[in-house]
């Protein structure tokens, strides 16, 4: 069971929209483990994993990244998912991204 941000009452003044954002991310974080979901020209679209850190989605993500010789161009995003949902995402570079576009912090 997880915090019940929706119905909070001393959240009500938040939009209802970014208290189930809040939410989410919330019942997101207790699933483990993380997928990631990859697309390039070489392999096509792949899911790697599970991995239970972000640590070792990153470390196989680089690999793969490597592995398929492309550039960013054709080297898509890979999409951090966990429990069947989008959760961060990582750039070419390796980098680990909030959905908002902000630079996650581990």
């Amino acid at each position: 069971m997880t915090y019940d941000y929706v119905n909070d009452a001393k959240l009500a003044g938040l939009p209802a929209a970014l208290r189930q954002r809040m939410q989410d991310k919330a019942e997101a974080s207790t699933s483990l483990p993380y997928t990631v979901k990859t697309k390039c020209r070489s392999f096509g679209q792949k899911v790697l994993g599970p991995f239970n850190t972000l640590k070792e989605a990153q470390v196989a993500f680089n690999a793969h990244r490597d592995d398929s010789d492309e550039g960013a161009s054709t080297f898509h995003d890979g999409k951090i998912m966990q429990g069947g949902k989008q959760v961060l995402y990582f750039s070419y570079n390796g980098r680990i991204w909030n959905l908002d576009g902000s630079l996650h912090s581990n």
